[in-house]
C-alpha cells in the first residue's frame, strides 16, 4: 500500500494536514489504496538549511514501512513560493529521486487556504454569522489574525492547534482549490503522490 509521510512547520498541521489529505484522497477515490502517516513537525529554518529537508526526508523515509512518499508542506509566509518551493523540491529529488516526494508552499500560510471558504467558517459556532469573502485569499497578511478578527466574542482567538482541524474539515476544498492557487498545487501533488 503507498504511504504518504507528511513533514510540517506547525503544530495545527499536524492534525489538520492528514484531513486535508484524506479528502482529497475520497474525492479522488485514492483513499482505500493510500496510508497517510502521522506527519512530523520540523521548524521551517532546519528544512531551510543546507541538508536538513535532506535529513529529515530520508530519516521519515527509512521509519516507513513499504511504498513511502514524502510530502513537505510549509507557509511561504513572505518569501516567494515560486523561488523557495522549487529550490527546496530539486534538493528533495536530489536526495530522494524524481519520485520520492514533493514540497508545497502555502502561499502566506496554512490558514490562507482556510479562509478562501469564508461562507464555511460563517457556519462554524466560533466564528461569526456573516463573514465577507476575500476577492484574493492568498494576499491577506496574518491570516491566523484575521481569523481571530471574526470569533464570536473577544475572550475567544483563533488557535491552530484547536481550530485548524476542524476547519479543515469544514470548508469546501473544491472552493479552496478555486480561490488558492497553491491549494491547488497541495492537491494536484497529492494526486501525483498516489498515481507514482
Amino acid at each position: 500500500m503507498r504511504q504518504i509521510v507528511p513533514i510540517v512547520e506547525g503544530h495545527g498541521e499536524l492534525h489538520a494536514l492528514p484531513v486535508l489529505i484524506h479528502r482529497i484522497l475520497e474525492t479522488t477515490g485514492a483513499a482505500a489504496s493510500v496510508q497517510v502517516l502521522k506527519p512530523v513537525r520540523e521548524h521551517r529554518g532546519t528544512l531551510l538549511r543546507p541538508g536538513g529537508i535532506e535529513r529529515l526526508a530520508q530519516a521519515r523515509r527509512r521509519k516507513a514501512k513499504g511504498d513511502a512518499r514524502i510530502l513537505v508542506v510549509l507557509d511561504a509566509d513572505d518569501d516567494c513560493s515560486a523561488t523557495v518551493g522549487p529550490q527546496l523540491q530539486h534538493r528533495l529529488e536530489q536526495e530522494l529521486g524524481a519520485q520520492g516526494g514533493t514540497v508545497v508552499l502555502a502561499v502566506r500560510e496554512y490558514e490562507n487556504w482556510l479562509i478562501s471558504d469564508a461562507a464555511a467558517i460563517s457556519r462554524d459556532n466560533a466564528f461569526r454569522d456573516s463573514i465577507r469573502e476575500q476577492s484574493n485569499p492568498e494576499a491577506v497578511r496574518d491570516a491566523k489574525r484575521w481569523l481571530s478578527d471574526r470569533t464570536k466574542t473577544r475572550r475567544y482567538s483563533y488557535d491552530p492547534t484547536i481550530d485548524q482541524a476542524r476547519l479543515s474539515g469544514l470548508v469546501d476544498i473544491s472552493v479552496v482549490r478555486q480561490r488558492c492557487p497553491s491549494f491547488d498545487k497541495f492537491w494536484r501533488e497529492v494526486e501525483h503522490l498516489t498515481a507514482l
